[in-house]
């Protein structure tokens, strides 16, 4: 294997170490661990988004395959490269340079181009109108507000989001609000499915940036449906809470791989996992590359040993 890396990427040290791939630490990698953590590294080496790595973005990678690997003691030590020897960057670098046609794990959207809009079917104020002086701005969405209890079981999912302007040099659109909501493990949404509970629901603002963060856990499924998360955009909190229409009603998607893992893996997921088999009405994205629907999954990894990481930006057209 070292060979190979030496060979085809031009440094011994290019593979991740096992302990980068062995997210529990539980001294084995399954192949959805082994999975995850490409896609992690796909993502960060491929900076345009594309869907490609170019020999360029490879040049420039921050050794993106072992940042989650413990630093050695003796490396916190070392300051600058030995004496007489010229310092150098350790970055994977295909001898080609031709485009490295990798596999899409998945192609982070994250592209300029205007968000897909979801038809309004219930016409009128949103639920989050009601409930934005009710506790419903918050970031944690896996517990109850407002006096309900409960908690929402499943794979821990933290959800990164970026609203950017599509036509003004794409700026972030900061103090936004942003109302998200979705299924629990099993495909039941609270307040519809389960009226004693209202879980899995929140508002949050977009800073400076223009990025807004929930604390989650990964959507189940029903039947006609992939995975997915709701959302809505408004200018302001204040116009959320006069019951003035989003700027845009959408969902986020997810990529396949990941859902089959999270789907398999979690016993909580059990009646999703069903109907994610069983899904005839809409299918999920599988091939990105020919699919519209691609700019709106999320890039999905492993950021800890049991937390999962989503992260997606948003053009709107913050002129409507």
């Amino acid at each position: 294997m070292s060979n190979w890396a030496a060979e085809t990427l031009g440094d011994l040290n290019a593979l991740p170490s096992p302990i980068a791939f062995d997210s529990n630490l539980d001294g084995t990698i399954t192949a959805s661990e082994f999975r995850i953590r490409l896609i992690d590294i796909f993502g960060r080496i491929d900076k345009n988004r594309d869907g490609l790595l170019s020999r360029a973005e490879f040049l420039t990678a921050p050794r993106a395959v072992d940042s989650n690997e413990p630093t050695k003691p003796q490396d916190r030590q070392r300051r600058g490269p030995p004496p007489g020897r010229r310092q150098e960057i350790p970055v994977s670098i295909p001898k080609s340079s031709a485009l490295v046609r990798a596999p899409v794990f998945p192609p982070a959207a994250n592209k300029p181009e205007a968000y897909p809009k979801e038809p309004v079917f219930q016409p009128g104020p949103s639920l989050a109108s009601l409930w934005a002086s009710a506790g419903l701005i918050r970031t944690d969405l896996t517990r109850g507000f407002n006096g309900l209890s409960g908690a929402a079981d499943g794979a821990p999912l933290d959800l990164h989001l970026r609203l950017l302007s599509l036509f003004t040099d794409q700026q972030p659109l900061s103090r936004y609000a942003v109302y998200v909501w979705h299924a629990d493990a099993a495909g039941k949404y609270s307040v519809f499915n389960r009226l004693d509970i209202n879980y899995l629901r929140g508002i949050g603002i977009t800073d400076q940036r223009g990025r807004v963060n929930f604390r989650t856990v990964y959507p189940g499924t029903y039947r006609g449906r992939p995975p997915h998360i709701h959302f809505e955009v408004y200018r302001s909190l204040d116009t959320l809470g006069l019951g003035v229409a989003p700027l845009i009603r959408s969902s986020i998607l997810f990529p396949d791989m990941v859902s089959r893992s999270v789907y398999t893996r979690n016993p909580a997921y059990a009646d999703s996992l069903d109907k994610y088999a069983a899904l005839r009405f809409q299918l999920p994205v599988l091939n990105p590359t020919g699919d519209k629907r691609a700019v709106q999954l999320a890039s999905t990894s492993a950021s800890s040993n049991s937390t999962l990481r989503a992260s997606l930006d948003i053009f709107i057209n913050a002129e409507e």
